[in-house]
């Protein structure tokens, strides 16, 4: 038990105390921070549990630190002996400055403790002990060092917004408490001068009240706004900002003021008017051009007619007089003669036709497009069968399961009126003519398909496929305009699809053409 007699004598190994005061040994063992006392001779008198933990001292190994522990041995303190035998002489406290230490486990850590030291007087005035408080201040310097990045990171975005952005504080009633330099550049106004503008000055009448009323309410509530202002410098010029306002609240929660940041966007608006009045122009000119368009379409169609009627009647004129030629002198004419009206009569039959599918092509470009869903097969088959009996035909046709297809079936019934003639024309003259319809899915779109085993042709001229007039194979050999893939691929474009062909001379020819699905409509 400890009382009030001096003792400096502890049994069973124990370090001598020289307490004079119970309540003093009760306040070290119950500190928080680590607490040792040394003798003179810098020998370990006394410590408490924060010490042992600061230090990791192990409880098995207390009794041993105990007796072997010399401050003035210590590497740590070598360099502040004299200081410490100073505060024996004298009695005045002294504190360390903390650096970076090696615990007794000899393991380094980021660990740096504040040690402070001060003498314990006894009754008779004389200096026998120190005591030495320690503390763990690492914390305190991470933090310190956090604040001081923080600080720093702070400043540089400070330091970045004044030089891209404008930035003001404001009262609630308006008046400008402060501004950057940014802010007077732009608006003209002194640095002298802003404690006496007010928000309101600076509004360039040009923008609705309800942009305002919006403004005020939101910040009202404590909210953040953002949007767009027209502003007024003090010399009357224009200037637009990207504006965000954010209350700064104090202890309560209620503004106190606010902050507004903005960058100029008065380029940027001028590039957005010059902008809109273009494409008002331009709106205005593809009108113009519309109508204009409309107009020669209108002319087009109205000269077409006319040079259609215009060529059909001599054309009758020329078939009738030479079918007229051929019944009343066909037993008076030689053979050179009727050869003579036969080349004739072809070749008037060839215009009428050329006429017509000019006239269809022509029409095709105009032909407004009531797309739905529909099954092909019966248009196929439709086909197929007005073919076999125009025709004696000893082609094999087959026609593959074919999905419901999303299109303008009128003129989808053209494509495949054009692909499967084709076919047939061009293939007549193999041993066995096969014609194979069919289609593929391929993603967003289907791929129909119309083969045949005729004659090809060459890969290196498939470019003329699809243009008017243009032919890979002589009027001799294959009767027709040149016209019909040039419908089929204007009529597959206008639809949103591609068409192509692909063979080799002598080989199969297949032609394929692509509608998308009805997501895909355009």
């Amino acid at each position: 038990m400890w009382d009030n007699k001096k003792t400096n004598t502890i049994e069973n190994g124990n370090l001598n105390l020289l307490f004079s005061d119970q309540h003093f040994k009760t306040a070290i063992d119950q500190s928080p921070t680590a607490t040792s006392i040394y003798n003179i001779l810098g020998k370990l008198v006394y410590f408490n549990q924060a010490f042992s933990c600061l230090w990791l001292i192990e409880d098995s190994k207390i009794k041993q630190y105990k007796n072997n522990y010399n401050l003035f041995k210590d590497a740590e303190f070598s360099n502040d002996i004299i200081q410490i035998r100073k505060i024996f002489e004298f009695g005045k406290p002294w504190k360390k400055s903390p650096n970076k230490i090696i615990r007794s486990d000899s393991e380094e850590d980021d660990l740096y403790v504040s040690s402070t030291f001060f003498a314990l007087e006894k009754e008779n005035g004389k200096i026998e002990e120190i005591v030495l408080i320690q503390e763990d201040i690492t914390p305190l310097l991470k933090t310190n060092a956090a604040l001081r990045k923080n600080i720093k990171e702070i400043s540089i975005l400070k330091d970045a917004l004044d030089v891209s952005n404008i930035i003001i504080e404001v009262d609630r009633n308006g008046m400008l408490l402060r501004a950057n330099n940014h802010f007077c550049n732009i608006s003209g106004y002194s640095e002298c001068e802003i404690n006496s503008i007010s928000i309101f000055q600076m509004r360039s009448g040009n923008m609705p009240d309800s942009i305002y009323r919006d403004l005020k309410n939101t910040i009202k509530k404590g909210g953040t706004w953002k949007g767009e202002m027209e502003n007024r410098s003090k010399k009357g010029t224009i200037y637009w900002t990207e504006t965000t306002i954010v209350p700064l609240k104090n202890a309560s929660g209620s503004a106190q003021s606010y902050l507004e940041i903005s960058s100029n966007i008065t380029e940027r608006k001028k590039a957005e008017l010059e902008i809109i009045d273009l494409n008002s122009k331009l709106e205005q000119e593809v009108l113009k051009r519309n109508e204009d368009i409309r107009n020669a379409i209108s002319e087009l169609e109205a000269f077409t007619y006319s040079v259609s009627h215009d060529l059909r009647a001599p054309l009758r004129a020329i078939t009738g007089f030479s079918e007229l030629l051929n019944e009343e002198f066909g037993e008076e004419l030689n053979e050179e003669a009727k050869r003579y009206l036969e080349i004739i009569q072809s070749g008037t039959d060839q215009m009428a036709q050329l006429i017509d599918d000019l006239l269809q092509f022509s029409r095709v470009s105009r032909i407004e497009l009531k797309k739905k869903m529909f099954d092909p097969i019966p248009i196929i088959q439709e086909i197929i069968n007005k073919t076999k009996i125009n025709a004696a035909l000893n082609s094999e046709i087959a026609v593959s399961s074919l999905p419901q297809i999303y299109g303008d079936p009128n003129t989808i019934t053209l494509v495949f009126t054009n692909l499967i003639l084709n076919a047939i024309k061009f293939s007549r003259q193999a041993e066995k003519p096969q014609i194979t319809i069919g289609y593929k899915e391929s993603g967003e779109e289907v791929i129909c398909f119309v083969k045949d085993n005729g004659v090809g042709f060459d890969m290196r001229y498939s470019n003329k496929l699809f243009k008017v007039f243009q032919r890979l194979h002589s009027t001799q050999q294959f009767e027709g305009t040149g016209v019909g893939l040039a419908i089929v691929h204007r009529i597959i474009v206008k639809h949103g699809g591609r068409v192509w062909g692909e063979s080799l001379p002598g080989a199969e020819t297949s032609f394929y053409f692509t509608l998308p699905h009805k997501k895909k409509d355009v």
